[in-house]
């Protein structure tokens, strides 16, 4: 009966499954864990139709089973935390076990419950203390717990910088303050790139659409639960980019009311300097963090009306912000003066203090007085020169003529972090949850992220949120029968916007300024803003600029439906599931939309003043550029997944994981109404025949170089060429428009379904629960790039056409000419890149209630993406004959003319076709707090090789293949927490008990081998080596890398072992050459707890010290050889190191929890 009952069950579940197939749109997944066991009586026999209850010490939620046939029972489909569990049997005593610990999607074996003869209203109570062995799973994963996140050292409270702390994790520099920017950055873990991690928050998709391996708005330390890391060899359940899956799992209300409140402040004045600034004298840097934050979670209940037991409703809500203020870096720029803007240049000097002659173009000879006449100044260059500031430095033995303006700005950066939790049981077979988050980060100042000049021109705010909403909802069917759904969307957004209201941006606005010369495509810039300007040749001239995408912004929204279904049968746990995600990505329209005016001096501008400025004042222009067309990357993808696998508990000993999903996913790709606004280069499509004819070089009428229609004979000045002849051919031959229904959807060809077989096994060879051996391996891919999203910038869907030597009342009445642009293109039967791994380990419990593993884990990638620049010169191309440039003898043709694919400049081929390896033994040891002290150690020694920087002609594997920048030979990590023995148990007295008991010492220590580094160089000469080619690299006579003891801050690696190549050599330096600096970090706490009068209530004294003994740990190495002409090497700083890692920093803080 029960049976047939559960089948309908089954059924029922699986038409609601397949339904959200059908209309979901779903990027999530499940957090919810399983507690298994088995039950025997004194002599080791199995008790069948025993009564196991499981009860959440948090809330109350109770779940009861009956052991099976064999004596087992699993419970499923139960949230993270903190379990007591009660076995009752007629005849037996009662067993109960507190203090059980459930992680996020978490399979723990409680082992053998083993009953005493009695009578069942004798209870027997165990308290589980320490880690667990892991003998019911076979995924290769770890745990951040709440308890370390309230103990060790993260200075930017940002959850991501403990990932350091687990095995395989690649060591990265603790963040400034949580969440970055616009996300924080995940390191690359286990031999997979960080854009390959996948990062949920509750089990929604948490990465960044454009950077997948940013972390967008994670949530505040003290809102979360736990972090569960899936490092390798996870079950088919789990969705993937083809890396690590790390799930954050926030807190929840229970019964009981819990909550804290906290302070933290950072200030230069509780830094050390950095050694480098010691070196040159220059001071300490503003610095300046405070945060403010509390959270509170418990019952949400109307005493005498509403959940008076308080067991159906609870909530939880956190608030964290931030108040930060750090300096941006000291402008020195060079700015018009007052008598330079009224035409007067007789003081207008250049580095050697000598006069610049100012000169007419109409006569070609100085102003004289050097002073342009009031009726020859152009009201639109002057318009210009006043959007400037006034000189305010003008001392030229300080400046020595390099600047006259300096500026230095205080940039504010408020944080703000909310979430908020509410679950509802109805009954002990249904919950309901609710989980809704924000996350604010603005920057405001005149030099914020991608704004506008960092001299002042405008202030901004660059403002980043991200917010988002999951629902859960749990339906346990029978003590055999769970389904679990989650749904939820997350959006962010990016913006800029003026700080300062209406006279902030009219700084910016062309009537406003004065400046009405307009503009060849007026609708691409309907706020009319004003042209951006280059002045070259002015020492660090003031130039005004802004991103392309400037007051526009950008965003991301994920749409998201998970549905799984749990059968218990015997000893198997079958599981089913769904997952349809719906991604959105939006980047803002960007583009040369206003205008690019370079007034820099050019000898061949028959217009030219000799200085910018000048050229300014009377209007002439050395260039001017603008966009056809001002689009943004508006892309779209679905991703459909189910799968299916078994938990086989195979015999008392031995589990066996199994299962296959199934991924159908399509490109990124434009919707139709965007058709057109974005392009891509067909290489099939492409036709050489079809590319524009060139202006080629020729001397003209007036016996100087310039460019010269073929066609027709007609000469143009100089800088023209190598442009498109106008009207001569297709200007983007090949391309292809997003929309074109003869060209794939999202210009890839569609993928079939793709299978990701997943295997794993756990076995307790001695029964006991205390040494495990697991093994496993699968196949995952990764579906999510960020590639598409500069194709908005390709031609035909933009082009950005150049006039030269004009002047700004007139240049409205030419037309620009287009020059061979750069584009991208993609391997149309690209495969999907796929993950081989494979791990094989071994866990020990080695008592003290500490727990060892030791793990082989390799990481295979294949298909991975890379790219390549399908346009390189040949190797010695520039040297033909026929390559030389008739008009300047010895010299070769403008690259143009030379390219393999003529009508483009580069083109940047994405093909997945290369592979990376990686091999690792990671070891790791870890006691939960247990008795006054909890630590962890994860020590990991790889090796992690992979392609880059794809060559056309050169051997691929010699000339890319090489370690990659993520390999660390050696990595250890400790961390720690000590509970300091209590001084009033020696001297019992309230001196004592007050000043000198509840004290903590927390720490981590890392010890991480350097980075791998290659070497450049570069030439006084400037020479052409190899007349094309994939590029020229040094050349190795020896080994570079110095022993240990040999290397010296002056000296890390040695120099005399470098050459310069022959011309025709491409040398034969490989990718990496030797190893950058490792470090040795201590970051240590001392901690003071100030219990209360209730023991669950207490102020706590934190003081915080990053590199607190302040050894200096050296980072940048000077690994930029340069030669003279007779191979010389002359530069004095190759092979020193540069730079260093922080210097020591202390935090404050003071906390109070209960």
């Amino acid at each position: 009966m029960r049976q047939g009952g559960d089948m309908k069950i089954l059924s029922s579940s699986l038409c609601t499954l397949f339904a959200a197939l059908l209309g979901g749109q779903a990027l999530a997944q499940t957090v919810t864990g399983t507690i298994i066991g088995t039950v025997t009586d004194p002599s080791g026999r199995v008790i069948i139709g025993a009564s196991v209850t499981v009860t959440n010490e948090r809330t109350g939620d109770v779940r009861t089973t009956t052991t099976n046939e064999s004596g087992a029972f699993t419970i499923t489909a139960l949230q993270p935390g903190g379990y007591t569990l009660k076995v009752e049997a007629p005849g037996f005593s009662t067993l109960q076990r507190t203090g059980l610990v459930l992680s996020a999607n978490e399979r723990l074996s409680v082992g053998d419950l083993r009953l005493s003869i009695g009578a069942v209203t004798e209870t027997i109570s165990v308290v589980s203390e320490g880690a667990v062995v892991k003998t019911a799973s076979a995924e290769h994963s770890a745990i951040i717990s709440s308890d370390q996140m309230a103990t060790m050292l993260a200075r930017g409270r940002d959850v991501v910088s403990l990932l350091r702390l687990l095995p395989g994790v690649v060591y990265g520099t603790d963040p400034e303050h949580a969440g970055g920017t616009y996300g924080t950055g995940s390191p690359a873990i286990a031999g997979t790139p960080a854009r390959m991690n996948y990062l949920t928050v509750d089990g929604l998709f948490s990465n960044d659409m454009g950077s997948p391996g940013v972390f967008s708005g994670t949530p505040s330390m003290d809102a979360i639960s736990e972090v569960k890391v899936m490092l390798k060899n996870y079950q088919a359940e789990y969705a993937g980019n083809g890396g690590a899956v790390v799930q954050v799992v926030t807190k929840s209300g229970g019964r009981e009311f819990h909550g804290t409140g906290y302070w933290y402040k950072r200030h230069e004045m509780f830094n050390a300097n950095n050694f480098f600034n010691n070196r040159t004298n220059v001071p300490k840097p503003l610095y300046r963090y405070n945060t403010l934050g509390f959270s509170l979670g418990g019952p949400i209940y109307i005493p005498g009306k509403f959940n008076q037991n308080k067991d159906r409703w609870f909530g939880f809500y956190s608030l964290e912000q931030w108040g930060i203020k750090y300096p941006g870096s000291l402008q020195q720029v060079t700015v018009p003066t007052a008598l330079e803007r009224a035409g007067d240049f007789s003081q207008t000097l250049d580095l050697n203090d000598r006069l610049i002659p100012i000169t007419d173009p109409l006569s070609r000879q100085p102003f004289p007085g050097n002073l342009i006449p009031a009726s020859r100044i152009n009201r639109n260059g002057l318009a210009l020169l006043n959007i400037l500031p006034l000189p305010n430095f003008t001392d030229r033995t300080v400046t020595k003529g390099n600047y006259n303006y300096q500026f230095q700005e205080v940039l504010d950066q408020p944080k703000r972090h909310q979430l908020f939790k509410v679950d509802y049981l109805p009954t002990h077979n249904d919950r309901f949850s609710v989980r809704g988050k924000t996350y604010l980060s603005e920057q405001q100042g005149y030099a914020v992220a991608s704004g506008a000049s960092a001299w002042g021109l405008f202030k901004q705010c660059y403002c980043f949120t991200e917010s988002g909403i999951t629902v859960a909802y749990t339906r346990v069917f029978s003590p055999t029968v769970v389904m679990e759904i989650t749904g939820g969307a997350r959006t962010n957004y990016e913006k800029w916007f003026d700080v300062g209201g209406q006279p902030e941006v009219d700084k910016v606005l062309r009537q406003k300024r004065g400046f009405l010369a307009g503009q060849w495509y007026p609708a691409n810039n309907p706020g009319d803003f004003i042209p951006r300007v280059t002045w070259g040749g002015v020492p660090n001239s003031a130039d005004i600029t802004y991103d392309d995408r400037f007051l526009t912004g950008g965003a991301d929204a994920t749409f998201s439906f998970n549905d799984n279904v749990s059968i218990i049968r015997g000893s198997h746990l079958f599981k089913v599931g769904v997952a349809i995600s719906r991604l959105r990505e939006y980047e803002g329209e960007q583009s040369v939309f206003s205008g690019r005016f370079n007034f820099g001096r050019d000898v061949n501008n028959p217009f030219d003043s000799n200085w910018a400025y000048s050229n300014t004042l009377l209007g002439n222009f050395a260039s001017y550029e603008e966009s056809t067309s001002r689009y943004g990357a508006n892309l779209r993808q679905t991703l459909a997944e189910w799968f299916a696998q078994d938990t086989w508990k195979a015999t008392r000993k031995l589990s066996i994981d199994y299962g296959l999903r199934f991924t159908w996913y399509n490109f990124l790709h434009y919707p139709e109404k965007y058709a057109g606004q974005a392009a891509l280069l067909a290489l099939e499509r492409y036709d050489p025949k079809k590319a524009p004819v060139l202006y080629r070089p020729a001397i003209g009428p007036d016996g100087k170089r310039a460019a010269q229609n073929p066609l027709t004979g007609e000469f143009r000045p100089m800088p023209y060429i190598g442009a498109f002849v106008p009207g001569s051919g297709n200007p983007a031959p090949g391309a292809v428009l997003c929309g074109d229904k003869t060209y794939p959807k999202g210009w890839i060809n569609q993928q079939p379904v793709q299978l990701g077989p997943r295997l794993g096994i756990a076995y307790d060879p001695f029964g006991r629960g205390k040494t495990a051996i697991r093994a496993g391996g699968g196949i995952f891919y990764n579906f999510r790039v960020s590639r598409w999203s500069a194709t908005a910038k390709n031609p035909p869907a933009t082009f950005t056409p150049v006039l030269y030597y004009g002047n700004l009342d007139t240049f409205l009445q030419s037309a620009g000419v287009l020059f061979p642009s750069d584009t991208r293109s993609f391997n149309k039967d690209n495969l999907t890149p796929a993950v081989y791994n494979l791990t094989f380990g071994i866990q020990q419990d080695v008592g003290f209630a500490t727990i060892l593993d030791v793990s082989y884990v390799t990481t295979l990638g294949r298909r991975v993406e890379q790219s390549k620049n399908l346009n390189t010169l040949p190797y010695g191309v520039r040297f033909l004959p026929q390559s030389m440039d008739p008009t300047s003898p010895g010299k070769p043709l403008p690259d143009a003319f030379l390219r393999p694919m003529p009508g483009y400049n580069a083109i940047t081929y994405y093909d997945n076709a290369y592979s990376s390896n990686y091999h690792a033994l990671m070891v790791s040891l870890d006691r939960r707090f247990t008795k006054g002290l909890q630590f962890g150690l994860a020590y990991t020694y790889s090796k992690y090789m992979e392609y880059s920087s794809i060559p056309i002609y050169r051997p691929l594997r010699v000339w890319s293949y090489g370690k990659s920048d993520s390999d660390r030979t050696h990595s250890m990590v400790l961390n720690y927490l000590w509970e300091l023995p209590k001084a009033s148990a020696r001297w019992p007295n309230p001196v004592t008990r007050h000043a000198l008991d509840n004290w903590q010492i927390s720490g981590i220590t890392a010890f991480v081998s350097g980075s791998p580094s290659g070497v450049g160089f570069s030439t006084t000469d400037a020479a052409d080596i190899n007349g094309g080619g994939d590029g020229t690299r040094i050349v190795v006579t020896g080994k570079a890398q110095l022993p240990h003891g040999q290397r010296t801050l002056e000296r890390w690696f040695d120099p005399t072992v470098f050459a310069r190549p022959a011309v025709g050599d491409p040398g034969n330096a490989p990718r990496d050459v030797f190893r950058l600096p490792g470090f040795n970090n201590w970051d240590i706490a001392l901690v003071k707890r100030i219990p209360l009068k209730r023991e669950d209530r207490h102020f706590q004294l934190r003081w915080e010290m990053y590199n607190a003994f302040n050894h200096t740990q050296f980072a940048g190495v000077d690994s930029s050889a340069r030669f003279d002409p007779q191979g010389k090497q002359v530069n004095a700083r190759f092979g020193q190191v540069t730079s260093a890692r922080a210097a020591r920093v202390m935090q404050a803080s003071l906390r109070f929890t209960f």
